[in-house]
C-alpha cells in the first residue's frame, strides 16, 4: 500500500478482496491491459487493490467520487477525509416520464 491517509488505509484493510476476485473469475470479469500486448484478464487481487487505492486516493484528494473497473470510491462532504469503497455489479441509469 503506498497511500498513508488513515481512512484509506482502514478501508482497503476492511474490504475483501478476496470475494471481488472470486466473484470476478465466476463472471469472467477481465480488465483491459493499457499497454502492449494489449489483452484482456480477471485481474489478481494485488492488481484489484491497486486499482482501489488509486480510486480512493483520488477521491480524497479531489474530494469527489470516482469509478473505474467496477469500484466505486465516494468521497463523503462533512467528513473530512471519510471514503467509502464498494463494489458495482450493475449500474443503470433511466429518466421515465409519465403522463396521466
Amino acid at each position: 500500500m503506498h497511500s498513508q491517509h488513515p481512512a484509506i488505509i482502514e478501508c482497503l484493510n476492511s474490504f475483501n478482496f478476496e470475494n471481488v476476485h472470486k466473484i470476478m473469475v465466476l463472471l469472467d470479469w477481465k480488465y483491459a491491459m493499457p499497454a502492449p500486448p494489449y489483452y484482456a484478464e480477471v485481474p489478481n487481487i494485488e492488481r484489484l487493490k491497486e486499482c482501489a487505492e488509486y480510486l480512493l486516493r483520488l477521491s480524497v484528494q479531489h474530494r469527489c467520487d470516482w469509478s473505474s473497473g467496477g469500484f466505486e470510491a465516494k468521497y463523503i462532504v462533512g467528513w473530512d477525509g471519510f471514503v467509502k469503497l464498494r463494489l458495482c455489479f450493475v449500474a443503470v441509469d433511466c429518466q421515465v416520464n409519465c403522463k396521466e
